[in-house]
């Protein structure tokens, strides 16, 4: 989204929220997994890195499927780099790395601008994080796009390149960036696709009293019941522990980009906290990560 507050008058929320880091390589954490890292050759490798992709997909919220063309546009023609982790003991890959170098600034002060960092275990997201720790002696600079929360607390100490001086007591490590947004055309029919009620083990019934400047129809209020089977959302005004708020909001937390509880506690959202807690244990989840190489 080209700005914030416009689409925000249209209904859409701000669902994807990511930890931008920029620190020497030292700043993050050594592993001797990082031996286990080797470099990616294309085309050979290509397959590979695809099949892990789409593995990872199930562990996260928001990854696309890449067809062909969006592999051969949208990722290959931009990256020039790339490892890949193979678990020793299992001789089989578990998570790759692209990056891409760029001509300018050149050696000795040359940056590693991290676009894809997929790890399908723990060892594999430490060993590709220690093979960038590893390479203080070629880079300068790390740059690394991770979901919120995920990226700034893995470092080994305060730093962020190019940022302006720190706020008195804080130190700045890192920067919150905003990313996707999303607009709910169709609160019953997005209640019943999310498979994270019926996952979550969500039970009883809350009302939502929407604000929709687009769509009439969804001005108003509804119930929604929440059961094995997943979530049921019904027009009317029945269900006694209710919340109100914008479509917008919604929207976000619907995919994790705001919490409920937040929300009426600062006054975004009126209502019921009961209603709240439920509606935020329902669609709890990974946060909505789309990250950069699926940025169109």
């Amino acid at each position: 989204a080209f700005r914030m507050s416009f689409y925000r008058k249209f209904g859409y929320g701000v669902v994807e929220w990511v930890d931008h880091a920029r620190v020497a390589p030292a700043r993050l954490p050594a592993s001797p997994l990082r031996r286990n890292v080797r470099h990616l050759e294309r085309p050979a490798d290509q397959p590979l890195v695809q099949r892990l992709y789409e593995k990872s997909r199930a562990q996260g919220t928001g990854a696309f499927v890449r067809k062909d063309a969006w592999w051969e546009i949208r990722v290959w023609a931009r990256v020039n780099e790339g490892v890949i982790y193979t678990n020793p003991q299992t001789r089989k890959p578990e998570g790759y790395a692209l990056y891409e170098v760029p001509a300018e600034p050149p050696y000795p002060r040359q940056q590693a601008q991290i676009r894809e960092l997929v790890a399908l275990t723990p060892d594999a997201f430490r060993g590709l994080l220690g093979y960038f720790e590893g390479l203080g002696d070629q880079y300068k600079m790390i740059e690394l796009t991770l979901p919120r929360g995920q990226a700034s607390g893995l470092l080994r100490d305060y730093e962020y390149l190019g940022a302006p001086e720190s706020l008195r007591m804080f130190q700045t490590t890192g920067l919150t960036a905003g990313g996707a947004m999303l607009r709910l055309v169709d609160v019953a029919e997005a209640f019943a696709l999310h498979p994270a009620p019926a996952a979550n083990g969500a039970t009883g019934r809350i009302g939502l009293d929407l604000e929709d400047p687009v769509f009439p129809a969804q001005a108003r209020g509804f119930d929604v019941a929440f059961g094995p089977r997943g979530a049921r959302v019904t027009p009317g005004r029945s269900a006694r522990d209710r919340l109100a708020m914008p479509v917008a909001s919604l929207a976000q937390v619907y995919l994790g980009g705001a919490s409920a509880r937040l929300l009426l506690a600062q006054g975004l959202a009126t209502g019921s906290a009961r209603a709240a807690e439920k509606l935020d244990r329902a669609f709890e989840g990974p946060p909505a990560f789309l990250g950069i190489m699926n940025g169109f």
